[in-house]
């Protein structure tokens, strides 16, 4: 494929946080989209994001995001926020990729990177509250995830209703 020249200057002026890494994920991203001349629709969810706009600026606290070796008991905002993504996908009868939860989490104003939306799918799987697919596969919430984020948001709730009174 080749790019149009907005696309190269786009390249150009973009960070590249993940490095070659992140290029080589933007390159086979767009082999797939099978277009021989790739324009700004074609480009991941993500890169719209990273390159400008409101949503690259609103970040998720770093007290809301999980801790290196943490263990899901009460789940950070972080994950809520990739469960209800989860379970909104579950709903539609689909499965969502790490590309679809980062652009569904910068809508809702949460700015994950790639990195942690895998740490936090991987500590997710691993209590069981999702099932996480190998390659272009998609994630989906298990029925212990809809389970314990159900019963985290009637805690929330009561908590709510017990301070209001």
């Amino acid at each position: 494929f080749t790019l149009t020249e907005e696309i190269r200057d786009m390249f150009r002026k973009y960070g590249w946080r993940g490095n070659i890494r992140e290029l080589r994920n933007v390159a086979e991203y767009l082999n797939f989209t099978g277009h021989m001349v790739i324009t700004r629709e074609d480009l991941p969810p993500t890169f719209h994001i990273e390159t400008g706009g409101k949503e690259a600026k609103a970040e998720i606290p770093k007290a809301d995001l999980p801790k290196e070796g943490h263990t899901v008991s009460v789940p950070t905002k972080a994950e809520r926020t990739v469960l209800q993504i989860l379970l909104e996908a579950g709903r539609e009868g689909r499965r969502i990729g790490r590309e679809g939860i980062l652009l569904k989490a910068r809508e809702r104003g949460a700015a994950l990177t790639q990195p942690q939306v895998r740490a936090i799918l991987g500590r997710l799987a691993e209590d069981g509250y999702v099932s996480v697919s190998k390659g272009r596969g998609g994630s989906v919430i298990t029925e212990a995830g809809e389970a314990w984020l159900e019963e985290h948001d009637n805690q929330i709730k009561s908590q709510a209703t017990n301070n209001n009174q």
